[in-house]
């Protein structure tokens, strides 16, 4: 049973939602963005952006610093996190049976983006850099971690659209089973409209101020011509 309803904002002269509904912006133009954005912050309404190919690194910065300011829950859709190999991931890393974790290793495929995927590294370690991220040689994003008891690795190739998890503590070596992969969009939306945001952020969803943070990391990754 839903909490609330889910309102995708396709046109710019749309309604603004009801009291307790949720707006989806996915507004191609920049110019509708700027009127719609304002619009929502204005009326305090919780939003989120469809996704981060949806609005400029420039309007995501902007957008976090507002948010903050504001209070005002703002997620953007469509990352990495809750594709099923990284979400199984990170129950293994908050589990605690990983220990303290010292270091996570992202390998980059130069067709995937970089800023989901230095989101992924700073959401299983938020003291995460650029220098955790390297290039991929294939298509496959390879995460592993490292804590004081053991390691976990994940591997998703995108082509095959084929994922594994193995854990290794001591001596103890685990593969553990992935659902099939999906996209993360069905999961984040039902995370939307079934969970009420905690400290001004929904459990689980890349806020702006993730996405700002992880396009930081990822430009000095790629600046500094690793990819």
């Amino acid at each position: 049973m839903s909490f609330t309803a889910l309102i995708d904002i396709t046109r710019p002269d749309a309604d603004l939602p009801a009291e307790g509904a949720i707006p989806v912006l996915n507004l191609p133009e920049r110019q509708d963005r700027d009127l719609w954005i304002p619009r929502l912050i204005h009326a305090k309404k919780p939003f989120a952006i469809a996704s981060l190919d949806a609005i400029s690194h420039e309007e995501v910065t902007r957008l976090a610093e507002t948010s903050r300011r504001r209070k005002l829950p703002v997620a953007i859709l469509n990352a990495y996190r809750l594709i099923p190999v990284f979400a199984r991931l990170r129950e293994v890393v908050v589990s605690g049976c990983l220990g303290k974790m010292n270091a996570v290793q992202v390998h980059v495929p130069a067709a995937i983006s970089a800023v989901l995927c230095a989101d992924i590294a700073l959401w299983l370690l938020p003291a995460a850099s650029a220098e955790n991220l390297s290039a991929a040689s294939d298509n496959r994003i390879a995460v592993a971690v490292t804590g004081s008891n053991g390691k976990a690795d994940a591997i998703l190739d995108m082509a095959a659209r084929k994922a594994s998890l193995a854990v290794r503590i001591g001596e103890t070596h685990r593969e553990i089973a992935v659902p099939q992969m999906t996209s993360a969009v069905t999961a984040e939306r039902d995370i939307l409209s079934n969970t009420l945001p905690a400290a001004h952020r929904w459990p689980l969803l890349m806020h702006a101020d993730d996405a700002a943070s992880a396009i930081v990391m990822a430009e000095a990754f790629t600046t500094n011509g690793k990819k």
